[in-house]
């Protein structure tokens, strides 16, 4: 009932999802804090979000890196 990237390694990291319309709906630097499927305190709409990861590794500690996906909340 949550959202999370769970990674290891990471030196930093930022994730951002959006709503269909490119509003922000969550950011965070902590990973450990998941997305509940709420945007200012109120429930968001069903259907497709995008979530972008930008992060550092701890592998490649020059390089900073960003993921991409999708993730679908369904009520």
């Amino acid at each position: 009932n949550r959202f999370q990237i769970i990674a290891r390694g990471l030196l930093t990291a930022e994730l951002n999802i959006y709503n269909r319309e490119g509003l922000l709906m969550f950011h965070t630097t902590d990973l450990e804090q998941p997305w509940d499927g709420t945007h200012n305190g109120r429930p968001c709409m069903q259907g497709a979000y995008v979530w972008h990861l930008h992060y550092v590794s701890a592998d490649f500690p020059d390089k900073p890196q960003v993921a991409v996906g999708t993730v679908t909340l369904i009520r």
